[in-house]
């Protein structure tokens, strides 16, 4: 879509197959379809990071933000395998796309709850249920609500057991310089 007339990046088909191939290409989107939920929510289940160039009004749709994501950037991956060999670098943490997120999303404590229990990364050294990476972007008195205290709290044993670390917190794995 980048170099595609402004017909072309108006064009809802166009741009739906552009955004299912890549979702950043919603970037090159006609303001209208960048504004268009189908077409949203599809670039940011392709790729999180497409939630940068929604408009503001689904950047504060929960929906589209959870997409985003749980969201593991496939073409991000298929093209690091392509540059990088099979082993590509690893993608950064699918909570850097909440950055993009309108604040207003944040302010539901159900919402913070369900994006708590999309949340499959195990918990590192240092991560307590309390300083939950998705809980920075919340309201104090939503990270104060019972029922969300009690999602993190449930979720974080949860991933602990699943890792077979439970009763401990698993440390981070550290690369090699060089390697």
């Amino acid at each position: 879509l980048e170099l595609a007339s402004d017909e072309l990046r108006g064009d809802r088909a166009v741009v739906m197959a552009a955004c299912a191939n890549d979702g950043n290409a919603l970037k090159f989107a006609s303001e209208e379809l960048r504004n268009d939920h189908e077409v949203v929510m599809t670039a940011c289940t392709d790729h999180g990071h497409a939630l940068k160039y929604a408009s503001e009004r689904l950047r504060a749709c929960g929906d589209i933000v959870l997409a985003a994501v749980t969201s593991r950037g496939r073409s991000e991956i298929l093209e690091r395998r392509h540059c990088h060999g099979t082993n590509p670098a690893p993608l950064p943490p699918p909570c850097t796309h909440l950055r993009f997120a309108s604040k207003a999303v944040f302010s539901d404590p159900e919402f913070v709850q369900a994006i708590v229990e999309k949340d499959d990364d195990i918990p590192t050294s240092g991560m307590t249920p309390e300083n939950h990476r998705f809980l920075r972007y919340a309201p104090v008195e939503v990270c104060s609500d019972k029922a969300v205290i009690e999602a993190v709290e449930r979720h974080f044993k949860n991933l602990l057991a699943n890792s077979g670390n439970e009763g401990e917190r698993p440390q981070k794995k550290r690369r090699r310089q060089g390697a």
